[in-house]
């Protein structure tokens, strides 16, 4: 799934494996390990290229993304016109 996940990313950002390799400081033997096997990639060197890549490390080996929770909640309720100012916090447990 790695492989064809990232082959995709990489033919649509006209990206050659080189390039993303010196940009992300992943040897390009590495990413081609990835590209040609299934291979068991080191998620340190998987984050760095999925980052680079502008996307999250399980969108890149399984072809998932995270759900955007805010975009999500603001799909699914009605607002009004006009202008507001949402807030989140994390909120302590006592």
């Amino acid at each position: 799934m790695l492989s064809k996940n990232l082959r995709k990313i990489l033919d649509n950002k006209d990206l050659s494996v080189a390039e993303l390799a010196r940009n992300v400081g992943v040897p390009r033997s590495t990413i081609n390990t990835w590209l040609n096997s299934n291979s068991n990639p080191d998620l340190h060197q998987l984050d760095k290229v999925a980052r680079y890549l502008g996307c999250t490390i399980e969108g890149l080996a399984f072809g998932r993304e995270q759900e955007n929770i805010l975009e999500k909640i603001l799909e699914e309720t009605e607002i009004h016109s006009g202008l507001y100012r949402i807030k989140i916090s994390k909120v302590d447990e006592k």
